[in-house]
């Protein structure tokens, strides 16, 4: 039994694509409606994620609603848009009654109007947490305030537990642990080429956060000494952020790399980018989880990823891949090196990485834990609070 059959869930996702965040939403959308729950689904516009929803027979709705934007992350931005909360939160608990849900599932915490709305709605509330943010003590806790009138707390990482406990002690109870889940082959994966010329990827928005420059200047690294490789890069820009691709693009022909720096642009099936790789790299400023290091891991190459946030709790060094310390891109070059120089070493790091993310990080594990959640939160439980929920501006 599941605990969830029957019940009515009213998820709201902040995007409308289909990264990382996005596809766990879609996961655990999945999931819930594959063990009898009724789910409807409200995002900010039609987009990939609408497209696979409307695929599995979801009701989708769009709405223009506030989202809680980086560019927001500063005192004076948000006490100035405070007073726009509240107005919000009325209409959006009016849809809510409409809709008649048992829960509200609110994917990240980028989303405290339907947190607050959940709320005056008299309605369950769920928060996934996804994020894990080098914010000043004071912001982040303000930042992470609306989470006190979510009844359940379900998080990705023990990083992203420890970040939120630390803020908000008084929510310890409520938070619950739960891995992203992924699709995995019966068999193991066939082991990496490793032919004349190496192959680097890495997967994921074209953003500062992601390190693709890094990538870029430890490639640059390697062909200075003497290695036969290229890069490929998977991934879009975010809106506004297309400035980050011509800077990359820039980069690569000043370092003579033009040839070596594949471009892939967005792919929504990635196991052949995946299959032609030699060694996956995930050298991100920051990262709550992981997804493109388990993704790596279980394609059977072996990881080089920053020793951040969630990442250490899927890439062990020296076993299944090394850590190194972020934005150090002598210490990734050096990584790479060492894999790119001894294949049978490397596919046996691949091999061993692909055996463990199997046991951990299945989807099965995944979908027990979201079942759990939703079937724990029945009308609202918390005490009352006084809510610090802080207006973003809308799209």
């Amino acid at each position: 039994m599941t605990g969830v059959s029957g019940r009515r869930v009213l998820a709201v996702n902040p995007s409308a694509d289909l990264y990382g965040s996005d596809r766990v939403f879609l996961d655990a959308i999945r999931s819930l409606r594959g063990a009898g729950a009724s789910v409807e689904v409200i995002l900010p516009r039609h987009g990939r994620l609408a497209e696979r929803l409307e695929s599995d027979f979801v009701p989708v709705h769009t709405a223009d609603f506030p989202i809680l934007r980086r560019s927001l992350l500063s005192v004076r931005p948000l006490g100035a848009l405070a007073a726009q909360a509240w107005p919000t939160v009325r209409g959006l608990a009016a849809s809510i009654r409409s809709l008649a849900p048992d829960v509200v599932y609110v994917n990240t915490i980028t989303l405290p109007h339907w947190m607050a709305a959940g709320r005056k709605a008299g309605v369950g509330v769920i928060c996934h947490v996804h994020e894990l943010d080098q914010l000043p003590g004071p912001l982040a806790s303000v930042l992470l305030s609306p989470l006190l009138l979510a009844d359940r707390l379900v998080v990705n990482s023990q990083a992203t537990q420890r970040y939120v406990r630390s803020r908000l002690p008084r929510v310890g109870p409520r938070v619950s642990l739960v891995y992203n889940g992924f699709d995995m082959p019966a068999a193991l994966p066939s082991p990496p080429a490793f032919g004349r010329t190496r192959r680097l990827l890495l997967v994921g928005r074209l953003s500062p956060r992601k390190g693709q420059d890094l990538a870029i200047e430890a490639l640059s690294l390697l062909v200075q000494w003497g290695h036969d490789v290229v890069l490929e890069l998977v991934g879009d820009t975010f809106d506004g952020y297309e400035w980050y691709e011509e800077a990359l693009r820039r980069q690569a022909a000043s370092l003579g790399l033009t040839d070596r720096v594949e471009f892939g642009g967005y792919q929504i099936d990635t196991s052949s980018a995946y299959a032609r790789s030699d060694v996956v790299l995930v050298p991100s400023t920051l990262e709550s989880f992981g997804n493109v290091a388990v993704e790596g891991l279980a394609a059977g190459r072996p990881v080089l990823a920053t020793a951040v946030g969630g990442l250490p709790e899927i890439v062990e060094n020296g076993v299944n891949g090394f850590l190194f310390p972020p934005g150090d891109a002598a210490t990734l070059a050096a990584g790479a090196a060492r894999l790119l120089s001894n294949p049978a070493k490397a596919t046996d790091m691949g091999a061993q990485g692909a055996r463990a993310v199997r046991a951990r990080f299945g989807k099965d594990r995944f979908a027990q834990g979201v079942f759990g959640a939703v079937a724990s939160v029945s009308r609202l439980t918390v005490p009352e609070v006084a809510p610090q929920v802080l207006s973003p501006t809308r799209r």
